[in-house]
């Protein structure tokens, strides 16, 4: 390869480096934006779910609590007035499930038996059950009435169809004269619809954020799982703790409903920015390379018609210093291809002009020994125009 190919591919080889140096360049700068962005968006992702997920958990465990604390009253006035009637009963558990959104019933048991429900319809069978001699209720039961506390157990799947959980709080009333002596009565069961309780609270169809619970019998992390997928739990979820009453916990685990990896919003403005990015500038190193390759193909043609100017101004030269001349007369030509005496043309083309002499060996050859040489060693008796004159 020649310096001159080299010279001439010189703009292209640089605008290739240029243009493989500024893409690799951008694609760099890209990648470092888009893992920046990433980390940034998977940190406000994750800030969002955690603010969207206290939200639904603390509604749910505001309504959950509240539909159980409405019981208490119930509670009050039995131990008030132990021979509650039936009418009684029913004028109470009316007013609450006008309050209520999700209570489906409330169960009253003198001892260990049920003796009263509201509403009946739906569910006479659970009339006369004896705690005592079920066995898949009992212990929660017998819990309740040591502690002398609300607990709560479930959900459970209700004979009658659906999900619950079961709020069961024990009564005690006055023993004898003396008021702080305090003996069992019986226990209020509050059943509270699970499906409607997490529609009500925005779990089961929250628009941005996939959920799941856990935590039977209020076992938190250790408790079964008992709404929404198993996957939740496993895609490293946001996590919080419903807390219940009886001191137990639920716990919820929440997602993006899109997931972790869900597009990011500014990605493909970016993209699209850094494309145009570098096809401007692509297009100006080519431009500028084009426009370089011009001026110098311009520059080597001026270099090679000044070259051959000059040579054609050497031969111009050596031509004029050569006079074609006869080579028996020695008469000259001139441009216009005329025929002059040396004389003549020295004198046109010089403006120079001639005195005729005679040279001694002329002399001598001509007139022998005639004349001899006068002071300017010119024949006698001959003399130059310029003498006559």
């Amino acid at each position: 390869m020649t310096v001159s190919s080299l010279k001439t591919k010189a703009p292209r080889l640089i605008a290739l480096a240029l243009t493989l140096f500024i893409a690799t360049t951008i694609l760099l700068a890209l990648r470092a934006l888009e893992r920046s962005e990433k980390r940034n968006h998977a940190s406000e992702l994750r800030s969002r779910t955690m603010q969207q997920a206290n939200i639904v958990r603390a509604r749910l465990e505001g309504q959950l609590n509240g539909e159980l604390l409405l019981t208490r009253a119930l509670v009050t006035e039995i131990s008030g007035r132990p021979a509650l009637t039936r009418a009684r009963f029913d004028e109470i558990v009316s007013d609450f499930l006008t309050v209520s959104k999700h209570i489906r019933n409330i169960g009253l048991a003198r001892g260990t038996v049920v003796e009263m429900l509201h509403p009946l319809a739906g569910n006479e069978a659970a009339l006369g059950l004896d705690y005592s001699k079920t066995p898949d209720q009992w212990a929660a039961v017998k819990e309740a009435i040591e502690s002398r506390q609300t607990k709560i157990a479930g959900p459970v799947q209700l004979v009658q169809g659906g999900r619950a959980i079961i709020g069961r709080t024990p009564i005690y009333v006055p023993a004898g004269a003396e008021p702080a002596k305090q003996s069992y009565y019986g226990i209020v069961s509050t059943v509270v619809d699970l499906d409607s309780l997490l529609a009500g609270s925005g779990v089961s169809d929250h628009p941005e954020l996939q959920l799941a619970l856990r935590g039977i019998d209020g076992l938190g992390a250790k408790g079964e799982l008992f709404h929404g997928s198993a996957e939740v739990f496993a895609d490293t979820p946001v996590l919080l703790d419903l807390a219940l009453m009886d001191g137990g916990v639920w716990q919820m685990a929440a997602v993006p409903a899109g997931g972790w990896s869900e597009a990011l919003p500014r990605l493909a403005t970016y993209r699209a920015v850094a494309l145009v990015v570098a096809l401007l500038l692509v297009a100006a190193i080519v431009l500028i390379a084009i426009e370089f390759e011009q001026k110098q193909a311009l520059e080597l043609e001026q270099s090679r018609l000044i070259g051959e100017l000059r040579t054609a101004l050497e031969e111009v030269r050596t031509l004029s210093g050569l006079l074609p001349i006869c080579s028996n007369c020695k008469m000259i030509r001139d441009d216009r291809g005329y025929w002059n005496q040396i004389e003549e043309y020295l004198h046109t083309h010089k403006n120079l002009r001639f005195t005729h002499g005679i040279c001694p060996d002329c002399s001598h050859e001509l007139y022998g020994d005639l004349t001899g040489p006068d002071a300017d060693g010119e024949p006698a008796g001959l003399e130059s125009p310029e003498r006559r004159s």
